[in-house]
């Protein structure tokens, strides 16, 4: 069953800018996760940062519903509010794909 994100851009040019968790722009629009992809730790001074303490920023790669994988986007957690079991499913396989080297 798809999954609503919340507030989500898809143009490349908003993958690229630094948005920080939580601060939707008013022209955002909604999409549909059909996977998450990958996972990376993107430290606050890669990204133009906000005040507060400085911690790792989670990002997930997402795969939309309805589009090529070339149009992948990787996402701050914080964005993905109403897909928190895509995130779960996919930390589960690499969990277990890393059991499977171990």
């Amino acid at each position: 069953m798809p999954v609503n994100v919340s507030i989500k851009k898809r143009r490349k040019a908003a993958a690229k800018a630094a948005v920080p968790p939580g601060v939707p722009s008013p022209d955002e629009t909604e999409y549909v996760v059909a996977k998450i992809v990958g996972r990376r730790l993107l430290h606050p001074a890669a990204a133009e940062t906000v005040s507060g303490p400085v911690a790792p920023y989670v990002q997930y790669k997402v795969h939309w519903a309805g589009y090529p994988s070339t149009d992948d986007q990787w996402c701050y957690e914080a964005q993905l509010t109403n897909c928190r079991e895509k995130i779960s499913d996919y930390l589960d396989t690499v969990e277990l794909a890393l059991a499977c080297l171990a």
